[in-house]
């Protein structure tokens, strides 16, 4: 199965945006990832530490101590293998962070970025309907000059109106989807305003320097 490269207008790094659908071993252990966001909101580490999004459900940034996410591990890391081929060879992907996010109304995840990580992803267990869920926009960076309401948001997220980018490229969600991108990439999901689920797995990747073949020293 082949992914979609999606690339960004930017000269000095010719970023890409890698989208690919699960297999089917990885469609049919969706359910289990979405009881997973479910059955750990508000209990994992870091659950309450301060995040860019304001959401309605969270699990925490530390999420690798389920079976059904190490197999969805497994497999993102073999696609982020193949997102950066050919230009860096033998990465030995490290999940530094994995968490779980449901969206309801008024949930909203201003722009930001990732960095230092080195990529991002976001996986969509479960979509209930693509054509109505937000999608995730990569954009430029939030200069101030986009402004929107967000009274109706989580009190965490309210004074963050001018934290917007002007969209590069939207990808609207569906059950399965996987996404990867550059760590730097600034990238939103504007204020939910119509109930219906939408479930991602998003999370960082670091190179593993300490395990890396001794001729690369």
């Amino acid at each position: 199965m082949d992914g979609t490269y999606n690339y960004i207008p930017d000269l000095s790094t010719n970023t890409k945006v890698y989208t690919i659908d699960a297999p089917q071993e990885i469609m049919d252990i969706n359910h289990h990832l979405v009881n997973y966001i479910l059955d750990m909101d508000g209990l994992g580490a870091g659950v309450h530490d301060t995040i860019n999004a304001g959401v309605s459900q969270f699990t925490g940034w530390k999420s690798f101590d389920n079976p059904h996410m190490q197999q969805l591990l497994d497999w993102i890391g073999q696609e982020i293998k193949i997102f950066l081929s050919p230009h860096v060879v033998d990465c030995l992907p490290v999940f530094s962070q994995v968490w779980g996010m449901g969206y309801e109304v008024n949930d909203v995840t201003p722009a930001h970025s990732h960095e230092p990580a080195f990529v991002s992803f976001t996986y969509y267990p479960y979509i209930e309907d693509s054509e109505i869920a937000q999608p995730l926009e990569i954009c430029t960076f939030p200069d101030g000059s986009i402004e929107m309401d967000l009274s109706m948001c989580a009190d965490h997220v309210k004074e963050s109106t001018k934290q917007w980018g002007k969209t590069l490229l939207t990808i609207p969600p569906h059950t399965g989807q996987l996404v990867i991108f550059p760590a730097y990439c600034f990238h939103q999901v504007k204020p939910v305003t119509v109930k219906t689920d939408r479930y991602c797995i998003a999370g960082n990747v670091h190179h593993d320097f300490e395990n890396q073949p001794p001729f690369w020293n």
